[in-house]
């Protein structure tokens, strides 16, 4: 996950070059394996470490940029919905956030809802940190959130990794730019719902609309 994370920060003019590189490093391998076996196993080791290397002279890791609030996971309700316990918040009762700046499948829009919810699922029974931008709830009383854990920001990694789409409102819009390049990665790369052999072709709102009341 590392390695797409710093995918999802570079830009395409980064990206597009290196997917390239990655085809390329796949035919030569298939071509040297039959006379020369051990350099064909050393080359796609030192095009990944040279990606790796060349991505991280791309961008620099993300960082909060704000105060984090401490809470642990108690369920997972859906691709973009956790329950949790804030000890610092409404004694220690559970509640429920919404993590913003993108919109997943719900569970009925499959297989894309449920390989959200399984992705989420890293964090369950975890300790985790939320970070609140300009408006920290809802209508539906749900605490608006960044959701960190053991440093990675999962808004961006669930959309870098093609588990969601990019949707980000005013005024919550602190990681916009870093979501937006999240989401071209995925495409570019062909993950999750921007798979060419199994496009998600409706978006969760459309899903809904069309789903029978």
């Amino acid at each position: 996950m590392a390695l797409r994370s710093r995918l999802a920060l570079a830009p395409a003019s980064v990206v597009l070059p290196l997917k390239a590189l990655h085809l390329l490093s796949l035919r030569l391998n298939a071509r040297l394996s039959g006379r020369w076996p051990r350099l064909a196993m050393a080359l796609p080791l030192c095009v990944l470490l040279g990606c790796s290397l060349l991505l991280t002279g791309c961008q620099s890791a993300l960082r909060p940029q704000d105060a984090l609030v401490n809470a642990t996971v108690q369920q997972v309700i859906s691709g973009n919905t956790l329950e949790v316990i804030v000890p610092s918040l409404a004694n220690n009762q559970i509640q429920r956030v919404r993590l913003i700046g993108f919109d997943a499948p719900t569970p009925a829009q499959r297989p894309w809802g449920k390989a959200a919810m399984d992705f989420l699922r890293q964090v369950d029974k975890e300790a985790i940190q939320l970070e609140f931008d300009q408006e920290q709830q809802d209508p539906y009383n749900r605490l608006l959130a960044y959701v960190w854990h053991n440093g990675e920001l999962l808004n961006l990694a669930i959309v870098a990794e093609g588990h969601a789409l990019m949707d980000s409102h005013l005024p919550n819009i602190r990681y916009e730019h870093e979501l937006r390049r999240g989401q071209e990665s995925a495409r570019l790369q062909g993950l999750g719902i921007w798979d060419p052999a199994n496009p998600m072709r409706q978006t969760p709102d459309e899903f809904q609309e069309q789903r029978p009341q």
